[in-house]
């Protein structure tokens, strides 16, 4: 069964902020299939700016442990953080700036239906199924933005073991800063499950890197670069471990964060059984990052069916503790990082696009060579893009649609190509480092061929500016105008006074000659405002269909 990418009834419509559907899963009929609702997708990255980077935030864990009631503080604490600058690091300002209670999201008994926030509610009954996403992206600076996102509880009695792995490990090839939601302590089984998927990623950078050797074509900086990238082919992972007993009211936050150092470094000591010491290095050389929070419980009030958010009712040690978690995981947020480059908006649903397509089969795990091929065609299809850019960027300013644009003769025209082209290419050549070296030429060429369709476009441009273009279709008619005029006017000169029979000959030729005149001079204003019309018409269309392949190209 494939993964299908389209809209129907179900692909929600953004009016207010609210959570919208990303990825479904299918069931035992379709063989569990991954489906991408595309459209929401693209509505949300829509919203990103062009120039700003995108970091995601994703959180994952054990069903009904708490992770969409830590989105809905989560979305409160940034609804903050953009609004004021201290973003809640020394205060729990951030958690009543909208009220006394916690109401997003909250739909328990008694509590009116709202979708300010990820739902959430107290229970042994799931709440998420399936990827969901923030329709709103949080930029925490002019050039980053933040997109969070809400993942299916795993290990619950529904889904496969399979399917499990397939949700988890989409989750963290999405993100940039992945938390792993966990009970009272992180135990084996949780580190086996996470090295689970995260053999899957090594292979897939182990087969990167190999062929990344046979190819004779990438130079040593980009084998450096992606030496790096096998180190960690994952960003920052966050074992946030909830309902922590171990620490009291007196503990100052430095001693909490000491002691969570600390118990992260006791789990992930080295150990002598085979099987346990494997498990601790394929997590540690799959994320750049890893670092613990624990977390103390809210209270049993809060777990209740009828807990109404009221703020008072939580803990004080989890407020605090959530306090904290805020704040390190969004003061210092790293944008999405795939093969060394940080990652806009166009190019993260790119590579989600890619990925979504590797979990055709949601009750199987990719294989290894197949997430290659598909990072790799997204890489390379990004890479194509932004050469383009930077060539009609080029173009545009030198001869094209920009207000500086101005006519070049064919000297300067040809020279300003071989500048774009040779730009464009640096940078493809750059970017464009993964996967076969066919695949990537295969990419090259069609983007030799992007380039000779839009020199096509700038060249008919550039002519329409020439000012001598045609000067010979007007040259004639005013030539045969003028000379008309000067025999005209020598036979005026001339000719005897009225009376005579040469002289009404004369009048007749002057007469006939004035009509010739007239005629190629009107004649030629008449033409010469017909072909501006239709000049403006042809330039007005060709600025029309640059603007909608610019549009179709964003939306793939």
């Amino acid at each position: 069964m494939k993964m299908t990418s389209f809209v129907d009834e179900e692909e929600e419509k953004i009016d207010d902020p609210q959570a919208l559907k990303l990825i479904d899963c299918g069931d035992a009929s379709d063989n569990y299939a991954f489906r991408l609702l595309e459209k929401n997708f693209d509505l949300v990255l829509a919203k990103v700016p062009k120039d700003a980077k995108v970091a995601v935030v994703s959180v994952v864990g054990a069903f009904r442990t708490g992770k969409s009631f830590l989105l809905t503080l989560m979305l409160r604490y940034l609804r903050y953080k953009t609004q004021f600058e201290d973003g809640g690091k020394s205060s729990h300002d951030w958690l009543r700036y909208l009220g006394d209670k916690i109401y997003e999201g909250n739909v328990n008994s008694g509590m009116e239906e709202n979708e300010q926030s990820f739902q959430w509610r107290g229970g042994r009954q799931r709440m998420t199924t399936g990827i969901s996403i923030w329709s709103e992206p949080f930029m925490l600076a002019p050039d980053l933005a933040v997109l969070i996102l809400d993942t299916q509880g795993l290990f619950d009695n529904e889904t496969t073991m399979g399917l499990t792995s397939c949700i988890f490990g989409l989750s963290t090839l999405m993100s940039s800063y992945q938390i792993y939601n966990v009970a009272n302590r992180i135990q084996e089984d949780n580190l086996q499950q996470l090295a689970l998927f995260t053999e899957y990623g090594r292979m897939a950078v182990d087969a990167q890197m190999l062929q990344a050797k046979e190819d004779e074509e990438i130079t040593k900086s980009n084998t450096d670069e992606t030496d790096e990238q096998i180190k960690a082919p994952f960003q920052r992972l966050e074992f946030l471990v909830r309902d922590w007993t171990e620490f009291d009211e007196s503990m100052s936050d430095e001693q909490m964060v000491d002691a969570m150092e600390e118990y992260l470094n006791e789990v992930l000591a080295e150990r002598t059984a085979n099987d346990l010491a494997f498990t601790r290095e394929q997590i540690r050389t799959c994320f750049s990052d890893i670092s613990c929070w624990l977390l103390p419980h809210p209270g049993f009030q809060v777990t209740k069916l009828s807990y109404d958010g009221t703020i008072d009712m939580i803990e004080p040690l989890f407020l605090r503790g959530v306090s904290g978690l805020m704040h390190r995981v969004f003061s210092d947020l790293e944008p999405k990082i795939i093969n060394g480059h940080f990652l806009g908006a166009k190019e993260l649903g790119n590579f989600v696009k890619a990925y979504v397509g590797m979990f055709a089969d949601g009750a199987r795990f990719p294989q290894a060579t197949t997430m290659l091929e598909a990072t790799a065609t997204a890489n390379n299809r990004n890479a194509k893009e932004k050469a383009l850019d930077i060539y009609n960027n080029i173009m545009d300013r030198a001869c094209g649609t920009h207000r500086e644009a101005t006519f070049l003769p064919d000297e300067q025209f040809r020279t300003k190509i071989s500048q774009a082209e040779h730009d464009a290419y640096n940078l493809f050549d750059k970017l464009a480092n993964m996967g076969r070296k066919a695949a990537i030429l295969d990419t090259r060429k069609e983007l030799s061929d992007d380039f000779h369709r839009a020199k096509s476009h700038y060249k008919l441009m550039n002519d329409a500016r020439n000012p001598f273009l045609n000067a010979g279709i007007y040259a004639a008619p005013l030539a045969i105008a003028a000379l008309a005029y000067i025999v005209r006017k020598t036979t005026d000169a001339v000719c005897p006074d009225e009376g005579s029979f040469l002289a009404q000959r004369c009048n007749a030729v002057e007469d006939f000659l004035k009509e010739v005149h007239t005629f190629f001079v009107f004649g030629t204003i008449a033409y010469s405002a017909w072909k501006f019309w239709g000049l403006s018409t042809y330039l007005k269309n060709i600025v029309m269909n640059a603007v909608d392949i610019a549009s179709k190209q964003y939306q793939k």
